[in-house]
C-alpha cells in the first residue's frame, strides 16, 4: 500500500494515536477502580465456603495434647478438629456429621485425620478409632470446626452445626491443590 491508500481513507495518524492514548486510559482508570473496590473489601468471587483463620493460628500455639498425654503436631497430615467443649445434645449428631465427611473423601480420606475436643460429661460413648480426642489444650479458640493443614496452620473455620458439603468440597479442594500431606 502507499501513501495515498491512508490519505484516500481518511485515517490520520493524530486519530490513530488519540485513539490509542483513550484505550490506554481507560485501561488504567478501569484497573485502578478495580483495586480501590477490592480495597474497599468487596469481592468478586472465592470459592471457599469458610472463615479463613484470622489471625494466622499454629497448633504449637494451641498446644494439642492426644489421651496419652504427648504434644500432637500436623504429623504430616490435614486434620478436622471439632472444637466444642460444650456441646449438649448434638455433640452425637455433629460428630457423626464429621466422620461422614471424613469418611465421603474416599480414596484420599488417609490424607486428613479426625480431632475432637469434648468435654468430659459430653463426650460421645463410642468413637471410631481414626478419632483422635484431645485434652490439656489452652483452648480459646471460637467453637467449631477448623480444617488444619499438615504443617500445622489453621485454614479454615466453620461454626459448629456447619453444613458438612460445605466442609467436604473445601478439604477437597485443598487436597486437590496440595503437594504436602
Amino acid at each position: 500500500m502507499s501513501a495515498n491508500a491512508y490519505e484516500s481513507k481518511g485515517v490520520s495518524g493524530k486519530r490513530t494515536f488519540t485513539i490509542a492514548l483513550v484505550i490506554a486510559a481507560l485501561s488504567i482508570f478501569g484497573s485502578t477502580l478495580m483495586f480501590g473496590v477490592a480495597k474497599l473489601g468487596f469481592t468478586w468471587g472465592t470459592t471457599n465456603k469458610g472463615d479463613f483463620v484470622t489471625p494466622p493460628v499454629t497448633l504449637g500455639e494451641v498446644g494439642w495434647i492426644d489421651a496419652t498425654g504427648r504434644l500432637l503436631d500436623g504429623q504430616g497430615k490435614w486434620w478436622l478438629w471439632l472444637n466444642n467443649p460444650s456441646c449438649r445434645l448434638d455433640c452425637e449428631e455433629i460428630v457423626g456429621k464429621l466422620i461422614a465427611t471424613h469418611t465421603l473423601l474416599n480414596r484420599q480420606s488417609d490424607r486428613a485425620r479426625l480431632a475432637i475436643l469434648l468435654s468430659e460429661e459430653t463426650s460421645p460413648k463410642s468413637l471410631p478409632l481414626e478419632v483422635t480426642v484431645l485434652s490439656g489444650i489452652q483452648n480459646t479458640m471460637p467453637e467449631g470446626i477448623y480444617i488444619i493443614d499438615p504443617i500445622g496452620n489453621f485454614v479454615f473455620r466453620y461454626g459448629a452445626d456447619g453444613n458438612p458439603k460445605d466442609i467436604l468440597s473445601d478439604l477437597k479442594r485443598l487436597l486437590k491443590m496440595s503437594q504436602i500431606g
